[in-house]
């Protein structure tokens, strides 16, 4: 229990004393920060949170994230947090789980979190994963063996699927910061069926790579490099097409040639910002004129339910027809709206001024032009920006680079 003067504290300097260890909370622009030091058994870190402590701090703030930081154990190989689930249940969680371990950093919508009625406790584990458990033929594409596991339970039940996307963050230093574009994270399924994450993103100031996935299981850190025969002589794009292809972003029409110049219909276009952005959402229906064998039927059907498109014509989308650049610009804008939750304008009301042809611009298209001329995501071309005319697939690639 606090004492008289812990209770006249701010916030931000409350400790509360527990059965299972010290725990220190504070609020900070609505997150709920809890730093609590594990008990060690068999170089497992568990966390075991306290549910009057919580329901005490949850009091002081409504619809908060909830922060649980866990202290640096030397020669931890996983870490597991223990929380009441009518914790979760309680409304005033209204954002995201996060967890700072010294494993990994993981955030959890909590909405996303589907929750049995009946159980007692949601234990998320993070653990060391062990290269000589790995398949020979990809251990060699693991940088720094580095391997994690990541595990959500109810009880003992495991939940391995989420409504909504999963934020997961590795530490990561490699001697040569030429190959941070290049790193990926590889899932690694139990069926055999691994696939690269397309979405992970290196910063190279924080030495960490951060993904997107809706999926948990064992996740590993790889570098892969993806070329084309034909693009050598593009020196433009060259760079951005071998990172996206890298990263399963974007595919050539076959293993050895990608066809620069050929355009990219607004089906191939939508499902490289579904991967590029890391989105993901449950849907239960799609555009008239998209079948469920096509390639691109749950990309569209993401998009769709996120309003990064909205069709035309009575729930039409024309997924073959080819892209223009002016649409290209305005579904880029939106899928960095959607990203940061909010909307954003161009730096300069006169962004557009140098370039001759804005009258050709579509008036919905224009702010969303502005934006990306403001960002240096839309350079143009001899002083034109060309809205109505088709973009090719190395340039789709450049603008999404």
């Amino acid at each position: 229990s606090q004492t008289k003067a812990e209770q006249s504290k701010p916030i931000s300097e409350v400790k509360t004393e527990t059965k299972e260890s010290v725990v220190a909370y504070k609020v900070e622009n609505r997150n709920l920060i809890i730093e609590q030091k594990p008990n060690i058994a068999n170089n497992v870190a568990v966390v075991k949170l306290n549910k009057d402590t919580l329901y005490d701090a949850l009091s002081k703030i409504n619809n908060a994230n909830l922060t649980i930081k866990v202290d640096n154990i030397a020669n931890t190989k996983s870490v597991q947090v223990e929380i009441p689930t009518d914790i979760l249940n309680k409304s005033t969680i209204g954002g995201k789980l996060e967890l700072v371990t010294p494993i990994a950093n993981i955030s959890i919508p909590v909405k996303s979190i589907n929750i049995e009625q009946g159980t007692n406790l949601t234990k998320v584990n993070i653990a060391k994963g062990d290269i000589l458990n790995i398949d020979k033929n990809i251990r060699n594409q693991i940088i720094n063996n580095q391997i994690i596991e990541v595990n959500l339970l109810n009880d003992d039940k495991k939940i391995s699927e989420f409504n909504q996307p999963i934020t997961i963050t590795i530490g990561c230093k490699v001697n040569d910061e030429s190959i941070g574009e290049y790193l990926s994270i590889l899932h690694i399924s139990k069926d055999g069926k691994n696939q690269i994450i397309p979405n992970a993103k290196y910063n190279k100031l924080d030495e960490s790579i951060t993904f997107k996935t809706s999926h948990l299981s064992q996740f590993a850190i790889i570098k892969s490099f993806k070329t084309f025969k034909d693009i050598n002589n593009l020196e433009w794009a060259k760079k951005s097409i071998e990172i996206l292809a890298s990263k399963g972003i974007i595919e050539g029409v076959n293993n050895d040639n990608f066809l620069p110049s050929k355009t990219i219909s607004r089906a191939e276009f939508v499902t490289m910002l579904v991967r590029a952005f890391g989105f993901y959402a449950k849907f239960d229906d799609n555009f008239e004129d998209v079948n469920n064998s096509d390639y691109c039927y749950e990309y569209l059907g993401i998009a769709k339910k996120i309003g990064l498109v909205k069709g035309k014509d009575n729930n039409r989308f024309y997924p073959m027809e080819p892209i223009k650049r002016e649409d290209m610009a305005v579904l880029i804008s939106r899928a960095i709206e959607i990203e940061k939750g909010t909307k954003f304008k161009a730096e300069s009301s006169d962004s557009l001024s140098n370039f001759k042809d804005i009258s050709d611009i579509s008036e919905y298209a224009v702010d969303y032009i502005k934006v990306l001329v403001s960002q240096n995501i839309i350079t143009g071309k001899n002083g034109y920006i060309m809205p109505k005319a088709f973009a090719t697939r190395a340039e789709a690639a450049t603008m999404l680079y």
